[in-house]
């Protein structure tokens, strides 16, 4: 059963709340505020998307050069407010983070890690269709997401975090996840069952990687 964040996990959650302070208005703490639940979540989720992409090994020829950054792109309406933009100027694998908002119509190629918003998910097929064979991490938060062959489901309920991983829809993409965050998510891909499937613990999360974006400070194992 998934765990409460506690300790480093909860400083992720609670640090997340900040990221793009300087880019959107405070969001006021309000627990009936629908408005300001939404918020956190996807400042939350945006710290998340930070770890996957941390995690995550893409193909040589999925850059141009050894200097060309990683694209971190949002298809359909943009929940994050911010929260992702704020992310520009942070690095991965030495990759700078460029994050782009896509359209209906616009080449998802370009991407390396790609959400696909709620407000996409009756297309969500053709989507998938479009990018099969591409080193592209596709992440979700819709029902299902992982098991129609999304990369990675994500969903924060409350203080609680839980994540699905598909990793045929990885291997077909010739993305690598690294075996730590495989064990803690979900695994729903058939042909991973050897895998340990469990849900992901806040206090194994926090060991594998706890990003304080307030200050850039990172902590591994």
């Amino acid at each position: 059963m998934t765990k409460k964040l506690p300790g480093l996990i909860f400083s992720l959650a609670v640090s997340a709340l900040v990221i793009g302070a300087a880019n959107a208005p405070a969001v006021q703490a309000d627990a009936n505020s629908a408005k300001a639940s939404a918020s956190r979540e996807y400042r939350i989720k945006a710290a998340f998307l930070y770890n996957f992409a941390k995690f995550t090994v893409w193909p040589a020829e999925a850059f141009a050069d050894a200097k060309a950054p990683l694209r971190l792109c949002v298809l359909g309406e943009d929940p994050f407010h911010g929260a992702l933009a704020a992310l520009e100027g942070r690095t991965v694998k030495n990759r700078p983070i460029i994050a782009s908002r896509l359209s209906s119509g616009d080449p998802l190629g370009q991407c390396h890690l790609l959400f696909v918003s709620a407000s996409e998910h009756g297309r969500l097929g053709t989507i998938l269709k479009s990018l099969r064979g591409m080193p592209v991490l596709v992440v979700g938060d819709t029902p299902h997401f992982a098991r129609s062959g999304g990369t990675i489901r994500l969903e924060i309920v409350g203080n609680k975090v839980h994540f699905e991983i598909n990793v045929g829809a990885a291997q077909h993409a010739k993305l690598k996840i690294d075996s730590r965050l495989l064990r803690l998510g979900r695994i729903v891909d058939k042909r991973a069952a050897s895998l340990p499937q469990r849900p992901a613990p806040a206090e194994d999360m926090a060991k594998v990687a706890t990003i304080l974006p307030a200050s850039g400070k990172s902590l591994e194992n």
